[in-house]
């Protein structure tokens, strides 16, 4: 091994403990500066999830060398240099997050460079993993949701596609990962909680039945909890027509309302000042509108709840039975609900 990279591993091994805001150890610091090389490389741990550190700085070793030749004066070693660089990084809100962690650029940089010399360390005897994590009940859960879906039925779909989850949790810990299904999720803490979901591999989520655990993971205290089980339910029945085909999209009509009202009357007055319906069906798309008195209008799709608001200027002015229907914009399927008697003030 070269002398440079020697000086790398040694700088790796006197900072030590990386001293990031969520106090993670991703170097274990050797004290013993006299400990043979080879010791001092064994007391070195990458764990594998830093893996993609040394993808994003592919010239990391390179990096570590333009640095201690830029900023080297008056015979400072490479960890002086480093420890500067990373306060300077502290100062300045240079952060790179890795896996729910703040580490600073320079953090990074060494870490990638170690594993390009080194490599990660696969197998630690004691590695502490998700997967041999003791179940404690660490976090009060409040709420959290969606809690279950119909095959095939997106859930709290997001302008992006996925399907969303959040849960509403007191005094969340930093440094939580997400893991759904037995699969590791985004997760994106806020000051209520987090939010997560299924970003990708959607549709083979949403077509297999059955529970799917949703489990935080404390990283830095090796325990996990089950906050919650999703559940994708059996596919519906589904809506006849009159000719008796059935639907592709829509399930049986329950119920819907309000089925009457009086001229000048905004029903199921929204806070907005918006006029509502309500429908008792489920539907296999998001993608849905609802068609009354001529006019077309966006409808919000939950299991077994449909909901569709308007501007009261679009009410009837006569008297008379105005028919709903609900179109979804995919399939062009539309389907004929009921008949809202208007009725003339009293």
């Amino acid at each position: 091994m070269n002398q440079q990279r020697r000086r790398i591993i040694k700088a790796a091994l006197a900072l030590g403990v990386v001293s990031s805001s969520t106090a993670f150890y991703l170097l274990k610091q050797n004290k013993n500066e006299q400990t043979a090389f080879q010791d001092l490389m064994e007391g070195l741990v990458i764990p594998p999830a830093f893996q993609e550190l040394s993808i994003q700085f592919p010239n990391a070793e390179q990096l570590i060398a333009d640095m201690h030749s830029s900023e080297e004066q008056n015979g400072d070693t490479l960890v002086t240099i480093l420890k500067s660089l990373i306060s300077r990084d502290y100062q300045q809100s240079n952060w790179i997050q890795v896996n729910q962690w703040l580490l600073s650029h320079t953090e990074c940089v060494l870490a990638a460079a170690v594993i390009q010399i080194k490599g990660v360390t696969n197998a630690i005897e004691d590695e502490q993993t998700f997967e041999n994590a003791p179940v404690e009940p660490f976090l009060k859960v409040n709420k959290w949701g969606p809690q279950e879906t119909y095959k095939g039925v997106k859930f709290n779909e997001q302008p992006d596609g996925h399907c969303g989850i959040w849960a509403n949790i007191e005094n969340m810990p930093d440094g939580l990962r997400v893991f759904i299904g037995g699969k590791e999720r985004h997760i994106f803490p806020n000051e209520k909680g987090f939010t997560s979901g299924i970003y990708d591999e959607v549709d083979a989520f949403i077509n297999t039945v059955g529970p799917s655990d949703i489990v935080i993971y404390d990283e830095i205290n090796h325990r996990k909890q089950v906050i919650g089980t999703f559940n994708v339910l059996p596919p519906f029945d589904f809506y006849q027509y009159p000719n008796g085909k059935p639907s592709t999209v829509f399930g049986p009509i329950e119920n819907w309302g309000p089925k009457k009202a009086s001229i000048g009357d905004v029903f199921n007055k929204q806070p907005n000042g918006y006029a509502a319906f309500w429908f008792r069906l489920n539907s296999m798309s998001n993608q849905v509108q609802m068609i009354f008195n001529h006019e077309t209008f966006h409808a919000t799709v939950r299991k077994g709840l449909i909901t569709s608001s308007f501007p009261a200027q679009y009410l009837p002015i006569q008297p008379g039975m105005y028919p709903l229907e609900l179109k979804d914009m995919v399939t062009q399927e539309q389907i004929m609900v009921g008949e809202i008697e208007v009725m003339a003030q009293k």
